[in-house]
C-alpha cells in the first residue's frame, strides 16, 4: 500500500478512537514507549500517531504497536483494517523488490535517476542518497511518485532498459490488484445493501387496526423449510427478503402474490420463518383461515418463498410447511367482533414499532 494508503489508515483510526474515553490508555501507550516525552505533548490520537512516527516507533512499515493499541480497547474492525494492509503492503514489497533486483542486474542505475529527473518525479538534492535501485523507489514513494495504485513510472524504467517481461509483471501485478479491489467493492456494497434492508426492515410494521396499542386481528403463519429427507433448511430473513429492491415492494409482492384480499403482512422475523398477518375484517380473516384450511396458503407460499438459491442451499428440492395456531386464529375473530360492535378499533394508526421486528443476519 502507498503513503496515501498508510494516511488514511490514520486517518480512520484518528476517527473511531474516543480520546475521552480511552486517553488513559493511550497516554499509557505514549508513556511505554516514549518514557522521556511530556504528556502534555499528547493532546488528541493525531498527536500521539505523530509522536510516534517522529520516534520512528510508527510507520508505513511499522505498525506493530499501532495493533496492540487497537487490540487494547477492542477495535476489531480496525484491527482487521490495518492486517489487510499489512497483507496488502506486503505483497506489493515483494512485487517491488522483484523489479528492483531485476532493474539492479543492468547496472543502469544512473539512467534510472535520470529519468526519474527528468519527469520531476524526484528532486536533485535528494540524488546522491540513492545508492540503488531499492533505494530510488524509497524515494518515488515519498513523493507520492510510486505506489500500489501509481506503478506508471515502474513500466517506463523497464520499457527503457529493455526489460519487456518487467512490464508484464506489473501488468500482472495491476490486474490483480484489480480484482482484489472489485471484490472489496463488491464486498463493501453487499454489507452497505444487507444495512439498508436491515433498517427498511423495520419499517415493516407501519400501521394496522388497533385496540388502543394492540394489533388485532393478527395471526401468525410459521414456516419451516425442509429438504426432501425432511430435514430442516436454515433459511434466514434476510434469504427472504433480499429478492426486493425494497421493503415496500416485498410487503406488496406478498400481498399479491399470497393473501386473500383484505390481508396484509405487518411483519417477518426469524423463528422458522414467522409471518405477522393481519385481517382488516372477520370475513378477510376467516378467508385466510380457509385458505390455511385447504392449504391454498401454503402452495402460494411454496410458490413466492422457495427461492432457486435456497434450493441450492438445500442441495435439491425444497418443500414448505405452514402453521397457524387455531386459538390464535379463534382469538384474533373474537379481537374482530368485539371491535366491529364496540367500534373501538382505528386503522391505519400508527402502530407498535418493536426492536426484534426483523433481525436479518
Amino acid at each position: 500500500m502507498s503513503v496515501v494508503g498508510y494516511l488514511n489508515l490514520l486517518h480512520q483510526c484518528s476517527k473511531e478512537i474516543n480520546w475521552q474515553s480511552e486517553h488513559e490508555w493511550l497516554i499509557l501507550i505514549y508513556k511505554r514507549f516514549i518514557p522521556d516525552g511530556s504528556e502534555d505533548e499528547i493532546t488528541d490520537v493525531n498527536s500521539l500517531f505523530a509522536k510516534l512516527e517522529e520516534k520512528s516507533l510508527l510507520g508505513i512499515d511499522r505498525l506493530d504497536i499501532l495493533k496492540d493499541l487497537l487490540l487494547g480497547i477492542r477495535k476489531w474492525d480496525l484491527l482487521r483494517m490495518v492486517d489487510e494492509f499489512e497483507v496488502k503492503r506486503k505483497d506489493y514489497k515483494q512485487f517491488l523488490e522483484k523489479i528492483s533486483r531485476a532493474l539492479d542486474e543492468s547496472n543502469e542505475l544512473q539512467r534510472l535517476i535520470l529519468i526519474c529527473k527528468r519527469q520531476n518525479l524526484i528532486a536533485h538534492e535528494r540524488e546522491e542518497h540513492i545508492a540503488n535501485v531499492n533505494a530510488l523507489f524509497t524515494k518515488l514513494e515519498e513523493q507520492n511518485n510510486l505506489g500500489i495504485g501509481n506503478l506508471s513510472i515502474l513500466r517506463t524504467l523497464a520499457t527503457e532498459v529493455g526489460k519487456p517481461d518487467l512490464c508484464r509483471l506489473v501488468d500482472d501485478f495491476e490486474e490483480k490488484r484489480k480484482q482484489e479491489d472489485d471484490a472489496e467493492r463488491k464486498r463493501k456494497e453487499w454489507e452497505d445493501y444487507k444495512l439498508r434492508a436491515r433498517a427498511q426492515a423495520t419499517s415493516v410494521l407501519v400501521g394496522g387496526m388497533t385496540i388502543g396499542e394492540r394489533l388485532i386481528g393478527v395471526v401468525t403463519p410459521h414456516c419451516t423449510f425442509r429438504n426432501v429427507t425432511g430435514g430442516a433448511v436454515a433459511v434466514t430473513t434476510w434469504m427472504v427478503l433480499r429478492r426486493s429492491p425494497s421493503m415496500e415492494a416485498f410487503v406488496n409482492a406478498f400481498k399479491e402474490a399470497v393473501l386473500p384480499f383484505g390481508n396484509y403482512l405487518r411483519a417477518i422475523s426469524e423463528g422458522s420463518i414467522r409471518f405477522t398477518l393481519q385481517a382488516e375484517n372477520n370475513f378477510a380473516l376467516d378467508a385466510l383461515w380457509q385458505s390455511y384450511q385447504d392449504e391454498t396458503l401454503l402452495k402460494n407460499l411454496q410458490e413466492f418463498l422457495v427461492t432457486e438459491e435456497i434450493e441450492q442451499l438445500a442441495g435439491g428440492e425444497v418443500t414448505l410447511t405452514v402453521y397457524i395456531d387455531e386459538d390464535e386464529y379463534r382469538n384474533a375473530m373474537w379481537d374482530l367482533m368485539i371491535s366491529g360492535t364496540e367500534g373501538s378499533y382505528t386503522f391505519n394508526s400508527r402502530a407498535i414499532m418493536h426492536d426484534s421486528l426483523c433481525e436479518m443476519n
